[in-house]
């Protein structure tokens, strides 16, 4: 199967389209290795800064296999009291992983935008607006 139907296939399976510039970053297989082992800084609510580190990064055919266990988002959302009106934890999804996870709003309110996660110290941060603005904060 090409990559272009894993893609459809993704999006049919999820019910709606994913962001345009998250599709292009699926289909570029060959860009995904800019990102690996990159540092991307993370300003949490409380304006304390740290950083994440980008060591795998989601393509078309590890993007059910990097979702699976997306449980924990919902929990972060409640057990950190995020609004709706900061996070939609039903359609954030994997994009890249490492020392936490980034995650992009595949749809929703906030449709596009890039979260970090961690492993529960800080729950879930806002990181851009966009793909492209979180690939060119990256170090």
């Amino acid at each position: 199967m090409q990559p272009i139907d894993k893609l459809i296939s993704i999006e049919e399976k999820l019910g709606f389209k994913l962001p345009e510039d998250y599709k292009q970053f699926l289909l570029d297989e060959a860009g995904h290795s800019q990102c690996m082992f990159k540092v991307y800084p993370r300003v949490l609510q409380d304006g304390w800064k740290t950083d994440g580190i980008i060591e795998k990064v989601t393509s078309v055919d590890t993007f059910w296999q990097a979702n699976q266990y997306r449980e924990y988002l919902r929990e972060f959302q409640e057990h950190f009291e995020n609004p709706a009106s900061y996070v939609e934890s039903e359609y954030l999804y994997v994009i890249m992983s490492g020392t936490g996870v980034v995650c992009m709003a595949m749809s929703g309110t906030h449709k596009g935008k890039i979260y970090s996660v961690d492993n529960g110290d800080f729950g879930i941060v806002y990181q851009t607006d966009n793909l492209e603005q979180f690939l060119q904060s990256l170090y």
